[in-house]
This record gives structure tokens, C-alpha cells and sequence, in this order.
């Protein structure tokens, strides 16, 4: 059922303000796979789980254990493929206020507290026990 012009004009108003209180996650979720997209990764690497099944059954029935191997590798394979995350865009871009679109730059990496000894953060412990 598509949308009504209100429930769009709605949406883009939505849209446009969480481009505006947030680009990064805005951009963040521009870079999202299409529905379209992810349904055909899953179904391909179902596809590959049947082969690989079908390739062990085989191998059975052959008594050739080199082809279920195979078939576990491809079936492996495919559940991999399926459950995991494409890889992101290289050429995301942010949206700006006003519409127009800039390259989107690398996120920061945080700074890490140096690494404290076991006995150090034991002893921190111990001088805060009687503050809870």
C-alpha cells in the first residue's frame, strides 16, 4: 500500500530533521543495505547451505569422503555469507543541512586509558570498598 502525500510529506520532514539533530547516524543508516538486497544475500547463501547439503549427501551415498568435504565448506561458506554484514560503502557520503552532500570521514578511533596491572586495579578495589 504506498503512502499518501501527507504520510510522505511527514516522513521527509522527519527525515530532514534527523539529518539536521544527527548526520553521523543519519549517515550511518544511509549506508544500510536495501531490504531488496538483504533478502537476496539470504537466500543465495541458503542456496549454497542446500547445495552443500545435497554435495554431503552425495558423498555419502559415494562413499567418497573429498566431496562431503566440499559440501561442508559450502555450506559453511553460504551461512557465513548469509548471517554476516556486507562491507560499507567506501564512498558514503554525509547529507548537510541544506541538502548537498560531502564524503563522509573515517569515524575516530578512541583513546585507550593506558593498561593498568591486575594488582593495581585490585588495590583500587580495596580503597573503594567502603564507598558502596
Amino acid at each position: 500500500m504506498p503512502l499518501s502525500d501527507y504520510e510522505r510529506e511527514v516522513l521527509a520532514q522527519m527525515e530532514q530533521a534527523l539529518r539536521s539533530d544527527d548526520p553521523e547516524f543519519a549517515t550511518s543508516l544511509k549506508g544500510q543495505e536495501s531490504p531488496q538486497r538483504a533478502v537476496g544475500r539470504w537466500l543465495l547463501g541458503g542456496l549454497a547451505v542446500v547445495i552443500g547439503l545435497i554435495l554431503l549427501v552425495i558423498s555419502v551415498s559415494l562413499a567418497a569422503p573429498w566431496l562431503g568435504i566440499i559440501g561442508f565448506i559450502v555450506m559453511f561458506g553460504g551461512c557465513l555469507w548469509a548471517m554476516s554484514k556486507p562491507k560499507g560503502s567506501k564512498n558514503m557520503r554525509v547529507v548537510n543541512h541544506d541538502g548537498s552532500t560531502r564524503p563522509a570521514t573515517a569515524p575516530r578511533k578512541k583513546q585507550r586509558q593506558p593498561k593498568r596491572g591486575f594488582m593495581e586495579r585490585m588495590e583500587d578495589r580495596w580503597d573503594r570498598r567502603d564507598e558502596f
